[in-house]
């Protein structure tokens, strides 16, 4: 059973037109064209997705026109905003996104969908790296964009229960598969033997190579029995053997931080994310109509016109 692709084809836009269609030019971005096989391509998409019966009425077709024309025209305004801040997207970067979209379908199921999005592969790849590419600017715009001052002091004074720190606790531990050998490596413990050299001699953990390093944790990180460990000890202090799914555990606290609410330098780069995501639509809409001021549109009403005859 084919499944629906929902996610493979969210962003695909057909790129090309039946062959026998003659190109003529609908409209051009800063001289570069927007020709009809491109047009009728991505309007023959939209127009697939609906009732037959509405898409053919008159109406409705010059609304859908102008929705993909509009859409045509930003896309090539956007690519060049991003080639001209020299945004790029890499080999490992469209591949692994290739390798994300195709997940969980075979080769039969992928080309099947592409067969019903009337595209090909090298069309379906080259649209994902232009999504690439818009993402990439997105996030730039974005990130230029900064709060006022005020604004960071206003939203830190107002909810400075939100930018507290909980209590944390610096440990490290080791992991032995048996309760024999967690025995053998606390008597060398308790004999003074080094925990780090110990940790990377004989733990079955990763972290191993960091002389069991596991860094601050805080309250609620590590599953409860090992979280209870870590913090019912004093800098200093070993633990005995825990027990848990993973195995016998020995920790060591090497210090501990109370919990304290973040200072505003602090705390800036969360409220500056936080208003971002807030006003990333206001943010955008305000960059992009800039974008169109500094540009040449030019769209042949004509050529337009004559897509009825083609559609």
């Amino acid at each position: 059973m084919v499944r629906p692709l929902f996610y493979l084809c969210l962003f695909i836009v057909v790129l090309s037109a039946c062959g026998g269609t003659p190109d003529t030019t609908i409209a051009s971005v800063n001289g570069e064209k927007i020709a009809s096989t491109e047009f009728l391509a991505r309007f023959q998409e939209e127009t697939r997705a609906l009732n037959s019966d509405l898409a053919s009425h008159a109406e409705a077709q010059k609304l859908i026109k102008k929705k993909v024309l509009d859409t045509l025209i930003e896309e090539k305004l956007l690519l060049q905003e991003a080639k001209r801040l020299k945004i790029t997207v890499s080999r490992d970067e469209i591949q692994k996104e290739i390798e994300r979209l195709k997940s969980g379908y075979d080769q039969w199921e992928f080309h099947e969908a592409l067969k019903r999005q009337r595209i090909n592969e090298e069309q379906w790849i080259r649209r994902i790296k232009n999504n690439l590419l818009l993402s990439k600017l997105t996030k730039q715009v974005l990130t230029q964009q900064h709060p006022s001052e005020k604004e960071i002091a206003a939203e830190y004074q107002k909810n400075l229960s939100l930018y507290m720190e909980s209590e944390r606790s610096h440990c490290r531990q080791i992991v032995a598969s048996s309760r024999e050998k967690a025995e053998k490596i606390l008597e060398l413990l308790k004999k003074g033997e080094n925990f780090a050299a110990l940790a990377k001699e004989f733990s079955e953990s990763p972290d191993r190579e960091k002389g069991g390093d596991l860094g601050f944790v805080a309250r609620g990180d590590l599953p409860p029995i090992l979280d209870e460990a870590c913090f019912r000890f004093l800098p200093g202090q070993t633990s005995g053997i825990v027990t848990s799914a993973y195995g016998f555990h020995i920790f060591r606290v090497i210090e501990r931080k109370p919990p304290r609410t973040l200072s505003l330098k602090e705390a800036r780069p969360q409220i500056e994310a936080e208003w971002r995501e807030k006003n990333q639509k206001e943010i955008l809409k305000k960059w992009l109509n800039e974008l169109y001021k500094h540009s040449k549109i030019e769209i042949d009403e004509a050529a337009l016109l004559e897509t009825k005859k083609l559609s």
